[in-house]
């Protein structure tokens, strides 16, 4: 921050802090279940199961308690773009 005083400097948020504020803030006024720590310990609400256009979208869910609970999303369309595609990647969250 040039051409900033120190005491100007001081009273702007950091790009951190304002990210932490805004994320409490979603949070607090979110319609959405906390974070859960433990994928076994949590229920998945109906309006997260379907697409917005009221489709389903869960296609299945070992349950709630499983110690090696298995959470499936489908959509017709996305199982088209996949069944198209020469290569598939995946990331750590599908461990």
């Amino acid at each position: 921050m040039q051409n900033v005083t120190e005491e100007t400097s001081s009273l702007i948020a950091t790009s951190t802090n304002l990210r932490q504020t805004i994320r409490r803030k979603q949070r607090l006024e979110s319609s959405y279940p906390p974070i859960p720590h433990d994928i076994r310990d949590f229920e998945i609400p109906i309006s997260l199961t379907l697409t917005t256009y009221n489709r389903k979208f869960l296609l299945y869910d070992s349950g709630v308690g499983d110690k090696n609970r298995i959470l499936i999303y489908y959509t017709t369309s996305l199982m088209q773009i996949l069944k198209d595609s020469k290569y598939w990647m995946c990331d750590g969250t599908l461990i």
